[in-house]
């Protein structure tokens, strides 16, 4: 569970949070195949109370190391942001830039004759 449930307008109801997260750790310990993950440093959307979109990839990096690595993951991982940058900064696939026209189109930021010009030089 992540730390910023304690605060915020729902803090009240999450006072406990800590205890949680112990009792997952206690059952991985247990339960064969099961693995706890820290939410330590990630953020939470404007409501408080579920992650933000930075920190769900950052949270399904540090699920995929702990069952790749069979092990909890209890701390940050030092690689996570730069994992992130490189899965941004990379370019763009045809289908994935033809996604992005497209839906630049749909919304009305281009015209159908721009479309089609930038989707011929992207073929």
């Amino acid at each position: 569970m992540g730390d910023f449930l304690s605060s915020g307008k729902y803090g009240k109801y999450f006072t406990e949070y800590t205890a949680v997260n112990l009792a997952l750790q206690k059952i991985t310990k247990a339960q064969a195949n099961s693995y706890f993950v820290t939410a330590s440093g990630l953020n939470s959307n404007q409501d408080g109370l579920h992650f933000d979109a930075m920190s769900l990839r950052k949270f399904g990096i540090r699920y995929f190391e702990a069952y790749h690595s069979k092990r909890n993951i209890l701390e940050p991982l030092d690689f996570e942001d730069d994992l992130l940058r490189n899965i941004y900064d990379r370019p763009l696939t045809k289908i994935e830039q033809t996604m992005v026209l497209e839906i630049r189109f749909a919304k009305g930021e281009i015209s159908a004759a721009e479309l089609q010009n930038q989707l011929a030089q992207i073929n």
